[in-house]
């Protein structure tokens, strides 16, 4: 039993360091995922990114909802890893209306925020702004319903641990 447990582990390190994630999340399709090469903010907007949420006021209240986890393998802020798409980079302008989000004035499908959450609790609100050098805006065009940027705002690029990449999804 031992052995299958210490096998069991060692084989999840790997996938973990090899760059493979599963997804369970409603975000984006639930499978297997992998990072298939670091981000790069000049040439990877509208990309699928996975990135650790820092340890802030929004994800400690994000992962008291259980609107985010914590995994076996987690980030160092104890987060798990979320996937989402680039939607704006430095020098992108960001506006948020009850509508939904625009970027450089183009709207976006799914970006409508929803002020409360399934159990009627408020959400946090992000606000639109000119992006920042090095940081981005991430959103899940899956899902209307995804915790991201519409709630929590830009994530530093320093944050992101690559381009990902579906390679077995339900």
């Amino acid at each position: 039993m031992l052995r299958a447990t210490l096998l069991i582990i060692s084989l999840i390190t790997y996938a973990w360091t090899a760059g493979y994630r599963w997804n369970s999340t409603a975000s984006f399709p639930t499978g297997l995922w992998k990072i298939s090469k670091p981000f790069n903010p000049s040439t990877d907007k509208f990309k699928t990114i996975s990135f650790c949420p820092p340890n802030t006021p929004v994800f400690i209240l994000a992962k008291q909802r259980d609107y985010i986890g914590a995994g076996l393998l987690s980030c160092a802020s104890g987060f798990q890893p979320m996937i989402k798409k680039v939607i704006a980079v430095a020098g992108d302008t960001i506006s948020i209306t009850d509508q939904g989000i625009t970027v450089n004035n183009q709207s976006l499908a799914n970006s409508k925020p929803l002020n409360i959450d399934n159990k009627q609790r408020p959400l946090p609100q992000a606000q639109g702004e000119l992006v920042a050098a090095g940081f981005i805006w991430v959103l899940s065009d899956y899902s209307p319903t995804s915790f991201d940027s519409r709630y929590f705002g830009p994530i530093a690029v320093s944050d992101v641990l690559g381009v990902i990449e579906p390679l077995f999804i339900f």
